[in-house]
């Protein structure tokens, strides 16, 4: 009798049946699978439980007054940030800030490998619907009016 091997599931395909988003079929198969495969059951119970951890995640509400207190602050920082500088513009200052993230990523490409890849995942709209990241992250509408305010 010959030996078959047992096909491990990727982690994609995990997470895909982590979030229930595989074909019903496929996903029979990863159940069964996973009911034998103590490897592969490990890494679901580890996607499911930052999931569920993930999905817990609050954050709790500023008063208004310390949100403008806070806002002011920052403008006036940036301000004073600004009269420092040469009067070369946003530009030159948006260029310079972008060519020292540039040279941190030449010198140390592994870590900024990582955080292009933490970049991406969270700009997935997916991933911001799935852990409600929408109720985490600031209002962009908010960071353009303190942009306005500053220029």
């Amino acid at each position: 009798m010959k030996y078959r091997e047992t096909r491990h599931y990727t982690e994609e395909e995990i997470l895909l049946h982590v979030f229930a988003e595989e074909d019903p079929s496929a996903g029979k198969e990863v159940s069964a699978h996973l009911e034998k495969c103590a490897q592969c059951s490990a890494v679901w119970l580890e996607f499911r439980s930052l999931r569920e951890r993930v999905s817990a995640w609050t954050v709790p509400e500023v008063p208004e007054s310390v949100r403008k207190a806070r806002e002011a602050e920052l403008i006036d920082q940036f301000r004073r940030d600004q009269l420092g500088m040469p009067k070369e513009g946003l530009v030159v200052a948006l260029v310079r800030s972008l060519q020292t993230v540039w040279n941190y990523a030449v010198d140390n490409p592994l870590p900024a490998m990582g955080y292009v890849a933490v970049g991406i995942a969270f700009a997935s709209e997916r991933t911001i619907t799935m852990f409600h990241l929408d109720r985490i992250l600031p209002a962009t509408d908010q960071v353009l009016e303190i942009l306005r305010r500053i220029f």
